[in-house]
């Protein structure tokens, strides 16, 4: 995924694969997890994203990063689903950024 590309752009294909791998994954206890994540992540993205956060800002860069190391973690997930659990942490890691962009902009 090319850098240059909008937060938003990259939060919709994040939520796409976290949708996804929540579909796939079998135990009960990750999938609440991640739907717990998704939520939060939801719940911030519409703050972050009617902002217009300029790119230069920290904390746009930090979850720009988090972002993209989520989505490499979530696609990992289709060939292994034993690498859900690296792939909550990464969730875990937007959540954070996402939340400190959204009360950087607020």
């Amino acid at each position: 995924m090319p850098p240059e590309q909008p937060l938003a752009a990259q939060l919709a294909i994040f939520m796409q694969e976290l949708t996804d791998t929540i579909a796939r994954t079998p135990d009960k206890a990750d999938r609440e997890r991640l739907l717990a994540q998704q939520q939060e992540v939801a719940a911030k993205r519409q703050a972050v994203i009617a902002q217009g956060v300029a790119q230069h800002v920290a904390e746009y860069q930090a979850a720009t990063k988090a972002v993209n190391d989520s989505i490499k973690a979530l696609q990992a997930t289709k060939a292994d689903i034993a690498k859900v659990a690296k792939a909550i942490e990464t969730v875990a890691t937007v959540v954070s950024a996402i939340a400190k962009l959204a009360s950087a902009v607020v």
